[in-house]
């Protein structure tokens, strides 16, 4: 028999089912939100519709978006909507087995974690919405997770490993918490700074982009009007080849 943290006996349920989402043709890429974003510090609700098409529409473009972004992991918040939903595929990118599909995707509705076996281990980690971080963060070595699927209908999962820390990062993801929550002071302090290093690269490669652009416009522009641009000057105002402006006439001067 195993009991919950709060002391609950968990109860046994099926596994959840792969989902193949063969029927998801409009899966639209969705835009990732990063931290520290306030979205990502907030608690995701309930769904009340596990079968609504709301519900189907995001786990699709959610799915799209993991596999395009290269993930093994996204959870609904991470991509703007506050529903407790996320999705998770380890096997897509892991050496296939024979007799297994490349793609083994788990849709999890309302998940909780409602076991753990007390064991913490720290291990790496990284997130689709902290890029460029890979840090150690505190994680359960066996966890059970219970919830619902597209069809609404309940399953537990017990879990180690791979999947089980994937489990733990996306359901943490749900509840608001981030992976710098996971780490130890010294880690957090080494990771924070290492992202806000590559936000201010990023930040001023855009700015750089930017002038560029502005400045390939301004070319371009002066290439088709045929303005002249010397070198540390603004561009003039008359066609190079244009009329000159006449002298003013001396007055005669009576004697």
């Amino acid at each position: 028999m195993l009991v919950s943290p709060s002391g609950e006996t968990v109860t046994s349920l099926p596994k959840p089912k792969p989902e193949m989402l063969i029927d998801c043709g409009d899966c639209e890429l969705r835009e990732l939100v990063f931290y520290p974003d306030e979205r990502l510090a907030r608690r995701t609700r309930e769904v009340a519709d596990p079968t609504s098409d709301e519900v189907r529409k995001l786990v699709g473009d959610m799915a799209f978006t993991m596999y395009t972004m290269h993930g093994v992991g996204l959870s609904a918040n991470q991509v703007g909507s506050d529903l407790r939903v996320c999705v998770i595929d380890v096997a897509w990118q892991m050496p296939q087995r024979q007799g297994q599909p490349s793609a083994q995707l788990l849709v999890l509705i309302n998940p909780e974690v409602v076991w753990n076996n007390g064991v913490v281990e720290y291990m790496g980690e990284a997130c689709l919405s902290v890029p460029s971080v890979q840090a150690k963060c505190a994680r359960h070595t066996e966890v059970i997770v219970e919830g619902v699927d597209l069809r609404g209908q309940p399953w537990s999962l017990k879990m180690g490993g791979f999947l089980g820390r994937v489990l733990q990062h996306e359901i943490d993801h749900l509840d608001g918490v981030t992976m710098f929550d996971r780490m130890k002071p010294g880690h957090r302090a080494k990771a924070e700074g290492e992202y806000h290093k590559f936000q201010a690269t990023i930040q001023g490669q855009i700015v750089s982009d930017e002038a560029l652009e502005s400045e390939r416009e301004l070319e371009e522009a002066l290439e088709e009007t045929g303005l002249e641009r010397k070198e540390g000057e603004e561009p003039t105002t008359e066609p190079q080849n244009g009329p000159r402006r006449r002298r003013p006439r001396r007055k005669k001067r009576r004697r």
